[in-house]
């Protein structure tokens, strides 16, 4: 089976894989979509943007947290919860976390200060089978420094 996820509404689909390449309507929104072959299903992530102060995230050290349980991938700043998103299919497997400064893939390097640095003070990651499987509440704020 193929599992996606609607690029309008998030809604989990599965087709068989000989449905790969077709057009179709969600069945839900009623949105064009097209069924992407078994070896190109991705993660569906919505463009949204989350506001914060200017400046406010090079001005000190931060708490950033993600949660990823089987019902939803919550983010988290400084305890906060921030954003969520239903977990994807794609995301049933074993995951590592990654920490770089992601430079490029649209973003204009000619005005990128060189050089750059992220500054990173601990990165923890703890195991799924500590919680309930909606995922974790917010721990306590942040001891500021």
């Amino acid at each position: 089976m193929i599992a996606f996820s609607c690029p309008h509404c998030s809604l989990k689909l599965q087709v068989k894989p000989e449905f790969a390449g077709r057009k179709a309507a969600c069945p839900t929104c009623k949105q064009p979509l097209t069924v992407p072959s078994p070896d190109r299903t991705q993660a569906y992530v919505p463009n949204e943007k989350i506001d914060v102060s200017n400046n406010s995230l090079v001005e000190d050290y931060h708490t950033f947290g993600v949660d990823v349980s089987p019902q939803a991938i919550v983010f988290f700043l400084d305890g906060k919860r921030i954003w969520s998103h239903p977990t994807p299919a794609e995301l049933t497997y074993p995951l590592y976390p990654l920490v770089n400064l992601a430079l490029g893939s649209g973003w204009p390097i000619d005005k990128t200060p060189n050089p750059s640095t992220l500054l990173v003070d601990y990165v923890h990651v703890y195991g799924r089978d500590a919680g309930p499987p909606e995922g974790c509440p917010a721990g306590p704020p942040p001891v500021s420094r």
